[in-house]
């Protein structure tokens, strides 16, 4: 785990057992939101991203394959290559989760740049649990 993240996991469950827990469970239950959320795009839409904006006060954006092409033609016409790559990359990652519909991608915008997630709430679920009992130890 990485420095930063020894950092967060220890201001999210270094306290006592029940705000852990707390805590915990509300990671869970914000996690399960973002995949339920997912999953209803995808039932309508097909594979995709979706993407969370936490710069602005816009919502969520459900982006698929043709989406992404659109913007990555885009980009191209600005000439911005960064971007042009990161959304081929994007690309990528939701063809090589087409067929499995127990992982959401998530694309975050923040303040560092943009970054792409493959959440399966089981997982999820797993590593929150360890990652708390580890810093309770």
């Amino acid at each position: 785990m990485t420095q930063r993240a020894e950092r967060i996991a220890k201001q999210l469950f270094g306290k006592t057992e029940a705000q852990t827990r707390m805590a915990s469970e509300t990671l869970k239950s914000i996690i399960g939101d973002i995949v339920i959320l997912y999953q209803e795009f995808r039932k309508a839409s097909g594979p995709g991203s979706l993407v969370f904006n936490t710069l602005g006060g816009d919502q969520g954006v459900y982006m698929t394959p043709a989406d992404i092409r659109n913007d990555i033609t885009q980009a191209q016409e600005m000439m911005d290559d960064g971007l042009g790559a990161y959304l081929s990359d994007l690309l990528e990652k939701v063809a090589k989760f087409e067929y499995d519909e127990d992982k959401a991608v998530i694309t975050l915008i923040t303040e560092s740049g943009m970054s792409t997630h493959i959440l399966d709430l089981n997982d999820a679920s797993d590593n929150l649990k360890s990652l708390s009992l580890r810093v309770l130890d």
